[in-house]
């Protein structure tokens, strides 16, 4: 976090419905269903209740071809106060993306990006423009708390299903770790069936003493063993 100036999504355009083949494995983009993923919307959202919440202006930005200024027209219906659309190549690497970004975030308090990309999915560009900005970053967030201006507590997911509670402000470059606990999900409550003996609860879920056809193990030639499965198919319905 630097000193408080403006709060930033970073968005990305990308195709969210791209056609693949199912033989050849090959994707075909269609420009007409790309756009930001719903991370990205998730970004712009937390990025526009920390303006309203800390009263600063909100900007969203993008990099790629001229194609990706339709992102920043969607964004447009949101209310960020400026958009900005950088020129870049729609295959360019994650570290040249968060460079050509990073200048123009330079003063921002926060800058709010998804937590994966529709396309790669590797979530790469905020680690660069961190880097960039020297700023500190937070990775899996799940909730955002602001407080007085500049000030941020945070909840983000780990693994195990525990969760971790940070805390930053702009005058400290740092995330500081509150405290960590692990997830205790409530119980829910299930009312039993009705009507239902136990022991025929447990025999309709095992499947116990119930009439079946006991496995058979066929020991014969390729042709023979095509024989008896084709048999076995036609006298459960499944070739006629």
């Amino acid at each position: 976090m630097s000193e408080p100036g403006f709060i930033a999504a970073a968005l990305k355009w990308t195709d969210l419905r791209p056609d693949v083949d199912p033989l050849a494995g090959t994707v075909h983009h269609d420009g007409r269903a790309a756009g930001f993923s719903l991370a990205d919307a998730a970004a712009l959202e937390w990025a526009l209740r920390l303006g309203e919440s800390w009263q600063l202006p909100v900007t969203a930005i993008t990099a790629g071809p001229p194609e990706a200024q339709a992102v920043l027209r969607d964004a447009a219906a949101f209310g960020p106060r400026r958009l900005v659309f950088v020129t870049a190549d729609h295959d360019a690497p994650s570290e040249a993306v968060a460079s050509v970004l990073a200048p123009l975030l330079a003063g921002a308090a926060v800058v709010c990006c998804g937590d994966y990309s529709a396309d790669r999915g590797s979530g790469s560009v905020p680690a660069f423009l961190a880097h960039h900005l020297e700023a500190a970053q937070a990775l899996g967030l799940t909730g955002l708390t602001p407080g007085e201006m500049g000030c941020l507590a945070a909840r983000r997911r780990l693994d195990g299903g525990r969760r971790e509670h940070l805390g930053a402000a702009a005058r400290h470059p740092r995330v500081r770790v509150m405290r960590t606990a692990p997830y205790r999900p409530r119980p829910k409550m299930l009312p039993p069936p009705r009507d239902v003996l136990p022991r025929a609860r447990l025999l309709a879920l095992t499947g116990a003493l119930t009439e079946r056809t006991p496995p058979r193990l066929a020991r014969a030639s390729c042709d023979e063993a095509a024989d008896e499965l084709i048999g076995y198919l036609k006298d459960r319905g499944y070739l006629t």
